[in-house]
């Protein structure tokens, strides 16, 4: 399970540009967050983007 904060992940990835940056962020935001709602117990706690 993936459990590294996405700053830290950051510092570990190879250096690439803003804007791919960015879309990585966004993914791993997405990841974490998909990650929160099947484990959190109510669902509509973590929808709202």
């Amino acid at each position: 399970r993936f459990t590294a904060s996405p700053e830290r992940f950051d510092e570990a990835s190879p250096p690439m540009s803003p804007c791919m940056k960015r879309q990585y962020r966004l993914m791993i935001d997405h990841f974490a967050s998909r990650n929160a709602y099947s484990s959190s117990s109510s669902p509509g706690s973590d929808h709202g983007h």
